[in-house]
């Protein structure tokens, strides 16, 4: 899929050494493609050409070529259909009656690299064992995810849930071409007996 930056041309110029050329994106006018495989290509007139020495800067959002052409360009990368790598260290703090600390690190956008788009956090009365992703109950409201390896956290708040219960959540992560990562881990919590008044 080729995001052009200009209409093609024979108006080609060379230079005697390279050139640094920095592009910078619209992180929507990339949506959908694999970032870790964006280059520049310059037009030789007959073809598209791949620069070399091509830099990402994820932050910035810009792409860092080298050449010792300049011509049109245009941005090309293959489609995204890497999700991000399942989360592993789901952890959970803090227990009360109605509520439960959660904390895990964010994945990335493709496997470990990058940001994810989106969580989907969702918890189940029973154990780890009888837990089931698709019947559960979405948690809402989860945290938008942050750079992979980033430390996250997210408080589970139901009046609902009930004192002296097992109760089981896991989550997953998708990113911005909608793929969706395999299940995080699923770790279980009791919540505390209800006190009652003397």
């Amino acid at each position: 899929e080729a995001r052009a930056l200009s209409t093609p041309s024979t108006a080609l110029t060379t230079f005697p050494t390279s050139i640094t050329i920095t592009i910078t994106y619209d992180p929507q006018d990339i949506q959908g493609l694999d970032i870790s495989t964006l280059k520049l290509y310059r037009w030789s007139g007959t073809q598209w050409i791949a620069t070399e020495n091509c830099i990402i800067n994820q932050t910035n959002h810009t792409l860092t070529c080298m050449t010792a052409n300049f011509s049109p360009f245009v941005m090309m990368g293959t489609p995204d259909t890497a999700p991000p790598n399942p989360i592993t260290n789901l952890s959970v703090s803090n227990i009360a009656q109605t509520s439960a600390d959660l904390s895990w690190t964010a994945p990335g956008d493709n496997g470990n690299q990058g940001t994810a788009a989106v969580y989907d956090i969702r918890y189940q009365q029973g154990s780890a064992s009888t837990y089931v992703f698709t019947a559960a109950t979405q948690a809402g409201g989860e945290p938008t995810p942050s750079l992979a390896g980033t430390a996250q956290a997210y408080t589970i708040v139901d009046a609902l849930l009930i004192p002296n219960t097992i109760y089981s959540v896991a989550l997953t992560a998708t990113d911005p071409a909608g793929n969706t990562s395999l299940l995080s881990n699923v770790i279980s919590f009791t919540t505390p007996v209800e006190k009652t008044q003397p």
